[in-house]
C-alpha cells in the first residue's frame, strides 16, 4: 500500500512539473512566412519522393510486362499494367500537387 501512495504521489509531481513547464511558456512574436516557407518545403520534399517511389513502381510494372511476354503470362500482363499505370499515376499526381492544392 506504502509503494502504490509513493508512486501517485510521484506520479502527481511529474504532472504537476509537466503542467508548470506547459503552461509557463511565453510567446515569442516571430514573423508568420517563417512556419508556411518550412511546411512548403516539407510538402516539395515529400511530393519529389512519393514522384520517385511512383516512378519505381512505374518501372517494376515495366519489367513485369517484360516477364511476361516472355513467359506468355496473362496475369503477369495485367498485374504489370496495373503498376505500370499506378505508379504513373502517382509520379502525374506529385508532379502536379502545386496544382492540385491550390499553391
Amino acid at each position: 500500500m506504502k509503494k502504490i501512495k509513493k508512486l501517485s504521489i510521484i506520479a502527481r509531481n511529474i504532472l504537476a512539473m509537466i503542467a508548470i513547464y506547459t503552461f509557463n511558456c511565453t510567446t515569442v512574436f516571430a514573423s508568420t512566412t517563417a512556419g508556411v516557407d518550412k511546411f512548403d518545403n516539407m510538402v516539395v520534399w515529400i511530393a519529389s519522393w512519393v514522384g520517385r517511389v511512383g516512378l519505381l513502381v512505374a518501372f517494376w510494372g515495366g519489367v513485369q510486362i517484360a516477364f511476361s511476354l516472355s513467359d506468355h503470362d496473362a496475369g503477369q500482363k495485367r498485374n504489370g499494367i496495373l503498376f505500370l499505370v499506378a505508379g504513373l499515376m502517382v509520379f502525374g499526381l506529385s508532379v502536379g500537387y502545386k496544382t492540385l492544392l491550390g499553391l
